[in-house]
């Protein structure tokens, strides 16, 4: 694991210290940090990097298009993404390429996450948003009035993946009954198992806010390959990533992230040009909020600067809480 870590470190550099000292050093060294952009504005990577490298030494950023190459100092990964519908597969593409790390916690580049909220949870258990909206039981008529139900990328498209879950169940049994010499990466009937468990004995398709999860070294295998049916379905982000996070664990042994959507609260266009709105918000038990316009198009460069000075401090003063509830 540490030789792993060392590594990547070597191969992809470390950056300076962005932030004040800190009680603990590197609290997240043995997890990869996954930053996802569904638009391609990989220029505010250098604001990211203030707020997230000076305790995450490992970030990877991943987008649907190669960047001009003065941005290829970051280690960025590419994905079809669908225009953000199946982003998910961020994450598994990131464990395919840097293996070896105790955990992968995904966020968007959107999203400010206050990382000290999370210090002392358990590595062992999959993060996911509090905000879980709802579900749908699978292969009836569609009761929940969510638009996203109804496109191509939705309930059917989500139906579709679990068949595909079911097929490759039925080859694996009938691969021991054969006897062959097939081997499977993960127990695809304990991933089916888990769904009807969680559905109290009905199969579901869930949805909720999917811009920040984590999963652990235990179940990434299965993520990543779950995440591939997914994808090939093209099955919307807010959708795949709550079911199959179904099919890894019970619902009851996630950890839940609480934040705040101001989108849904203000709308996006207040929620995106309206900074006081962040500040007013931003509390040290908020885990995560957006969205975070780390650079508008028509706005000057001191705008931006004095906005990641504002979030940095903020980090500071919630690191300086946690250091006092550790020694209290």
């Amino acid at each position: 694991m540490s030789g792993t870590k060392l590594d990547f470190q070597e191969i992809h550099g470390q950056h300076p210290n962005n932030s004040k000292a800190n009680c603990q050093k590197d609290q997240f060294e043995d997890i990869l940090l996954v930053i996802v952009f569904v638009e391609l504005i990989y220029d505010t990577i250098p604001y990211l990097e203030k707020l997230y490298r000076h305790q995450f030494p490992n970030i990877v950023y991943c987008g649907p298009e190669k960047p001009s190459a003065d941005k290829l100092e970051y280690t960025i990964i590419f994905v079809d993404m669908l225009r953000g519908v199946t982003a998910y597969e961020c994450l598994s593409a990131a464990v395919r390429s840097h293996p070896g790390f105790a955990g992968y916690f995904f966020i968007r580049n959107d999203l400010f996450f206050n990382f000290w909220n999370v210090a002392n949870y358990s590595r062992s258990l999959i993060w996911e948003s509090s905000e879980q909206l709802g579900n749908q039981v699978m292969f009836e008529q569609p009761r929940d009035t969510w638009i996203w139900w109804y496109t191509p990328w939705g309930l059917q498209a989500c139906e579709g993946a679990y068949r595909d879950v079911v097929c490759l169940n039925d080859e694996y049994k009938r691969a021991i009954i054969d006897k062959k010499d097939q081997e499977f990466s993960w127990d695809v009937e304990n991933s089916l198992n888990a769904l009807l468990w969680n559905g109290r004995g009905a199969n579901m398709c869930y949805r909720g806010f999917a811009n920040l999860f984590y999963i652990p070294s235990e179940h990434v295998t299965a993520f990543e390959k779950l995440s591939f049916i997914f994808q090939k379905h093209q099955v919307y982000m807010e959708i795949a990533v709550p079911t199959i996070i179904r099919m890894l664990e019970l619902s009851e042994k996630t950890k839940k992230l609480s934040g705040i959507d101001l989108g849904s609260l203000f709308g996006e266009e207040r929620a995106q040009n309206d900074d006081s709105l962040l500040l007013r918000y931003l509390t040290s038990n908020v885990t995560y909020i957006r969205p975070v316009v780390h650079k508008r198009k028509f706005s000057a460069e001191s705008r931006t600067n004095i906005l990641i000075h504002t979030l940095v401090n903020r980090l500071n003063q919630f690191n300086q809480s946690y250091c006092a509830g550790l020694f209290s």
